[in-house]
């Protein structure tokens, strides 16, 4: 009879913990946005002494406008 018991009092120990996660969370959806373009000044950069001080490469990308 013991064993009957503590083998109910730990199931029903267990499905309580299990009832009582409940996954809260806000969900974001992407609605409608571009694709970023990434531009660079250079193809090729070209690294010596001479320019050593001037920027080799310089990249920008244009704003997605995400909206959520």
């Amino acid at each position: 009879m013991k064993k009957v018991i503590k083998n109910f009092t730990g199931f029903l120990f267990i499905a309580i913990a299990m009832a009582s996660c409940k996954k809260e969370e806000t969900k974001d959806y992407l609605l409608n946005s571009s694709s970023p373009v990434l531009t660079s000044s250079f193809n090729a950069a070209n690294l010596s002494f001479v320019n050593a001080t001037s920027s080799a490469l310089t990249l920008n990308w244009t704003n997605p406008n995400y909206q959520f």
